[in-house]
């Protein structure tokens, strides 16, 4: 657990014979997180019930963010043969 809360801490998981450092750093809001949790519901449950053939895609806004999504789920959601824009 951080001293501070910008202050990034180190964990080592201790295993039999070797241990691995890892550092972990607070979020500044879990607003990203629940965000990507909620597209990837959505897109779970758009490929469940449409067989696999059809794509889910979010688009939070119309400007860099919006954009960026597009760009980064286009491609995968595409080849599905269906594809649903949730604007």
């Amino acid at each position: 657990v951080p001293s501070a809360p910008a202050a990034p801490a180190s964990v080592v998981p201790r295993k039999p014979g070797q241990s691995v450092n890892v550092r972990i750093r607070a979020m500044h809001s879990e607003l990203d997180a629940r965000y990507r949790d909620m597209v990837r519901r959505r897109t779970e449950t758009v490929s469940r019930a449409g067989g696999g053939r059809v794509g889910y895609l979010h688009l939070p806004d119309m400007e860099r963010t919006g954009y960026s999504e597009f760009w980064r789920h286009y491609a995968a959601e595409v080849r599905k043969g269906a594809l649903l824009v949730d604007l």
